[in-house]
């Protein structure tokens, strides 16, 4: 085994310094006692990540974007895992800090099984040998502090501590354009960036926690209007002015095409209908991506009918930026010409598009 090790330990260190070695490979070679000897004389400043080719080189032509609508906000204590289990869809024993996932992406349903919150939950332990569990939860900036009630009412009893990390840490977003998973950039000595592969969708990109006035290196800095085109294109929903609370369901969300639902885990709040949904196999709309036509750039409200050239009402318009947007449309309707209503009463011709990570069997 030990042997073995070595040789592992040897090609990573073609790709990069220990410095730069993620967690897994870490705890691997650790464990082997391979790392021993080099770590007397070199500090580990190891970077989290949760993709297994985390160890290529940094690439100067990914764009990178600061999100400023998110928030963070760090759940800790000896039942923050039973707490997050039972609020949110998807399985948070999957972080078990071993060979697990190390963020997974969720929602919080109310009652009625309709849409609260999504967000991004990532492993945040600083004592994986105790029984101290911690927990980031990444969410919209507009509905942290519902957020934060939203926990303590169902906190009880439970010794769970909640509190805002907005003041340490702040959210980017690293992607690049085309169908390729955009690779890990090289970490950074003067601070603990913290790299995470984006869950929802492959080839979508990357998630980094970085300290406050610190800036991710090995990227190009972008408005963070691209991250959303680059969203948009995509078909991905983020946040309470896509998702909008209490008004979506979380299928129609694409939430299980986007890993963020387990149908083994248990009772969580709104389970229900969700469970129920699923079971039937009948979803017949979902928010996909769209495209206005024209040269002009109009403003449409969020919530706008969407009709076919007869005037048969067939979904909802989300949002847009500038042509790229999304929309909540019946699948069987990708690829026709569609109408919507812009704010001055005009008509402006928009098509909806099939996401390609969408599953075939999706387009009905």
């Amino acid at each position: 085994m030990e042997a073995r090790a070595v040789g592992v330990f040897a090609m990573r260190m073609k790709w990069a310094p220990i410095h730069q070695l993620c967690n897994r490979c870490y705890r691997s070679l650790n464990k082997a006692g391979v790392l021993r000897g080099a770590l007397q004389t070199t500090m580990a400043s190891r970077r989290t990540c949760s993709s297994d080719n985390s160890l290529k080189p940094a690439d100067p032509s990914l764009n990178g974007s600061r999100l400023t609508g998110r928030s963070l906000m760090l759940v800790k204590g000896r039942d923050a895992q039973d707490l997050l289990q039972g609020l949110m869809t998807n399985d948070v024993q999957q972080l078990n800090g071993g060979e697990g996932q190390e963020v997974i992406y969720s929602m919080f349903l109310n009652k009625q099984g309709r849409v609260l919150y999504d967000v991004m939950c990532y492993q945040w332990s600083n004592d994986p040998e105790g029984d101290t569990q911690s927990y980031l939860l990444e969410c919209d900036s507009a509905i942290s502090q519902e957020l934060h009630k939203h926990l303590k009412l169902y906190r009880i009893r439970k010794k769970v501590d909640i509190t805002s990390l907005d003041s340490e840490y702040h959210v980017w977003s690293i992607f690049s354009p085309g169908p390729t998973p955009p690779p890990s950039p090289g970490s950074n000595k003067s601070g603990p960036f913290h790299f995470f592969t984006d869950p929802k969708v492959n080839g979508l990109g990357q998630r980094v926690i970085v300290p406050q006035g610190s800036q991710v290196p090995g990227i190009e800095e972008v408005n963070e209007e691209d991250y959303m085109t680059h969203r948009y294109q995509w078909g991905v929903a983020e946040g309470v002015n896509e998702l909008p609370p209490g008004d979506c369901l979380p299928l129609e969300s694409n939430l299980a095409l986007m890993n963020g639902v387990s149908f083994t885990k248990g009772c969580y709040l709104g389970q229900e209908l969700t469970a129920r949904t699923h079971h039937t196999g009948v979803i017949r709309k979902r928010v996909m991506p769209i495209q206005l036509a024209g040269n002009a750039i109009p403003t449409i409200p969020a919530g706008t009918s969407i009709k076919t050239a007869e005037g048969k009402n067939v979904g909802k318009f989300r949002c847009h930026l500038h042509h790229n947007g999304l929309a909540l449309l019946r699948t069987a309707l990708i690829g026709n010409k569609l109408k919507v209503t812009t704010e001055d009463g005009a008509e402006v011709d928009l098509e909806a598009r099939r996401p390609s990570w969408w599953p075939q069997e999706t387009h009905k």
